[in-house]
């Protein structure tokens, strides 16, 4: 009996010497961490304290592991965050895809090596193609805007293919006469906008000429104005793409 109380003991022992061992090891095996968010840098300064510029949501971050040549990817959320945990310690190359933007904090790949599970923090900003315009009333049928044609309310609709994230149809609605699309991918786009009864689109680019380009009609046609094709690139800023409707 005693033999048997010995063995069950040194048995014992040898499994707590080994949990103890296994435990050990795991507290001193460590992990780091990378996250930082991406936001729409709409004035291009690369300074993410500025008011009224949101967060980007869905945007593809790759930390790339160059020891082991293994990439770690996410997303970032609805706040424009990401956070990638369990990461083998080392160097990574940490890039945001910006495909159809342009990144305004330097580089879109930035470096960081974790030595420890001390957390590392990369933040970048994109700006998108931005549009702006106006609906107005021809009071002359010129075909150029002027200070007596009152500015109106309208409905603009964005369609078109995108250079990286296939079709886009977006709209907005004028205020004060003005509308404006932001954060837009590069790609080819037309605009639309319902008609107005009686009334037809004004002259077309009447006004194609120093100094009335910027005060030009660009859309055509009558039950549904539209433009012509146009194609945007990474960060264009277009500020006048205009209808202006006038009596037939």
């Amino acid at each position: 009996m005693r033999k048997k109380l010995s063995a069950l003991l040194l048995a014992a022992l040898s499994v707590a010497s080994v949990l103890a061992t296994t435990g050990t090891a795991a507290a001193t095996e460590s992990v780091g961490r990378i996250g930082g968010f991406i936001w729409w840098d709409r004035n291009g300064n690369g300074s993410w304290l500025d008011s009224g510029e949101p967060r980007r949501e869905g945007a593809k971050i790759i930390a790339h592991h160059v020891g082991t040549n293994v990439d770690f990817v996410t997303f970032t959320d609805a706040n424009g965050e990401y956070d990638l945990k369990n990461l083998p310690l080392g160097t990574y190359q940490v890039h945001a895809v910006d495909d159809g933007y342009y990144t305004t904090t330097g580089w879109n790949t930035h470096e960081r090596t974790l030595t420890d599970d001390r957390p590392g923090s990369e933040v970048f900003g994109h700006q998108g193609t931005r549009l702006h315009g106006r609906a107005w009333t021809d009071i002359d049928g010129d075909g150029i805007r002027e200070a007596e044609d009152l500015l109106r309310e309208a409905t603009f609709t964005l369609k078109g293919q995108t250079d990286h994230e296939g079709p886009i149809s977006r709209t907005a609605t004028t205020v004060n006469g003005e509308y404006y699309f932001e954060d837009l991918p590069s790609g080819t786009f037309t605009m639309e906008t319902p008609g107005v009864s009686g009334l037809t689109a004004t002259r077309y680019q009447a006004g194609d000429y120093w100094p009335n380009w910027y005060r030009n009609n660009d859309f055509t046609g009558t039950d549904l104005l539209k433009t012509e094709p146009f194609t945007m690139y990474a960060a264009d800023y277009e500020p006048n793409i205009d209808a202006g409707f006038t009596t037939p």
